[in-house]
């Protein structure tokens, strides 16, 4: 199988972090990597969540949590 290099910038405490992880578990980021883009390939998803609100949904959420505060707290 022809291999190819993957170049990714990341921010020197994620690295660091992620690194110490990894040589626990015996793993070269490099290895742990291709573990990562394998499992997205053989399944076609991300093997995580990562969804997160926009701002609308944010707006929402304050919106909906102030109108719950008053039903609950009505002085507020």
């Amino acid at each position: 199988m022809n291999k190819v290099s993957v170049t990714c910038r990341i921010d020197i405490k994620t690295k660091k972090k992620a690194s110490k992880t990894f040589e626990a578990m015996d793993l070269s980021t490099s290895k742990a990597i291709e573990y990562f883009l394998r499992e997205i390939a053989l399944t076609g998803q991300i093997p995580f969540d990562i969804r997160r609100p926009n701002l609308k949904t944010i707006s929402a959420i304050n919106e909906l949590e102030g109108r719950a505060a008053k039903l609950f707290h009505p002085n507020r």
